[in-house]
């Protein structure tokens, strides 16, 4: 038989390299204080290409060590491109593409630019 037990831990958890099981409580307390930990935790702003002019992503200023930011991968520097092959040019996009596929999506793939440095950071929902 096949279990049905799903590993939903209540903090977020690193599962590997820059790889997250979001938390159920991590989550429900993002989702009631986001415009609190945006404001408090971090620095952001539009990010502009300096190659075409154009907004590409979203930059991370000065990411509160220790924070839910930085708890989830967050660093300073950093320039959010896109979300699951979605370009995003600001950090009311973002949210709002988060908010409104948040039932479309099990895993979330954000692709980050920092120092001309490429990744992707994957977190995992916790699941119905």
């Amino acid at each position: 038989p096949v279990s049905s037990n799903v590993w939903r831990p209540e903090q977020t958890t690193l599962i590997g390299e820059r790889r997250y099981q979001l938390g159920t409580d991590s989550v429900a307390d993002f989702g009631e204080r986001y415009p609190e930990i945006i404001t408090s935790e971090v620095r952001h702003g539009r990010w502009r290409d300096p190659q075409t002019g154009r907004y590409a992503g979203v930059q991370l200023y000065d990411v509160q060590s220790g924070g839910v930011i930085s708890s989830h991968g967050g660093q300073s520097g950093d320039v959010i491109k896109s979300i699951n092959g979605h370009a995003v040019s600001s950090a009311q996009q973002a949210i709002h593409f988060a908010k409104t596929n948040a039932d479309r999506y099990h895993t979330w793939e954000i692709e980050v630019e920092n120092m001309g440095h490429t990744r992707t950071i994957v977190y995992e929902s916790p699941g119905p």
